[in-house]
Formats: C-alpha cells, structure tokens, sequence
C-alpha cells in the first residue's frame, strides 16, 4: 500500500471517530432526563466489560483505565440523584457508593471477580430503570 493510501485511510478513520463523537453529542443535547442516565448505565457497561476483558487478558493499564471511567460515571450518577427524592433515592446512593467502594478496590487487586459483581449490580440497575422507563411512557429511552 503506497503512503498517500495509508494517509488517506488514517484521514477516514479520523474522520469517523469525529463523527462518531459529534452523533454522541447531538444525542445526550438532546436526550431528556431519563434517557441520559440509561445513557450512563449503558457506558457504565461498556467500561466494565472492558475492565473484565483486559484484566482477563492480562493488559492492566487498559484495565486500570476502564475501572476509572466507570468510577466517574458511578460519581456522576451519584451526583445527579436528588437527595430530596426520599427513600429511593437514599437507596440508590448506597448501591452507588457500594459500586464506587467495590470498583476503587477492584481496581487497586486487579480484581477481575470484583469487576464481574459490579457488572451484575449495573445490569439489575440498568434493566430496572429501562422498565420504569417504559412503565412511565417514555418508551423511547427504554430502546
């Protein structure tokens, strides 16, 4: 493959990963409020099985960093609770703050079971607030 071919391959990947952000961005402007935080259980998800995946495959700063996205969006779901919400919102505190205790520890062992746990935790989380989703009529955050 001649130079000019490879440049313009590494152009269209580019490209893509920019569009593929900007698409991401249009969508959580416009997402409503129920929506954004299936939106972060589902990337919550995604940096846990990642951490799973890396951790299984031996490749601990891959790890590492996925354990720390995920922390950050078990801290920003933590922070957007409404602490006036009364006692669901009090439960949900403590499941948050189990997740951020479990993956800071699972992170510190490279602890690949602790990582496993908080997986299941986020997919009863997840799942629960895509039915409540769709119970209150908001069908198109449960898709």
């Amino acid at each position: 493959m001649s130079q000019g071919a490879v440049l313009e391959r590494q152009r269209q990947g580019v490209q893509g990963v920019a569009a593929q952000g900007r698409y991401l961005e249009v969508q959580v402007a416009t997402a409503r409020p129920e929506q954004l935080i299936l939106m972060c259980f589902d990337g919550l998800l995604g940096f846990l099985r990642r951490a799973e995946e890396a951790l299984g495959g031996g490749r601990r700063p891959e790890a590492h960093e996925a354990m720390v996205r995920a922390q950050a969006i078990v801290a920003e779901l933590r922070a957007s609770l409404r602490t006036d919400a009364g006692e669901v919102a009090a439960h949900l505190d403590r499941i948050y703050e189990f997740l951020q205790n479990h993956l800071v520890e699972a992170n510190i062992r490279k602890d690949r079971q602790r990582v496993g746990e908080a997986r299941l935790v986020t997919e009863a989380l997840r799942d629960a607030w895509a039915d409540l989703c769709r119970q209150v009529g908001a069908v198109a955050c449960a898709r």
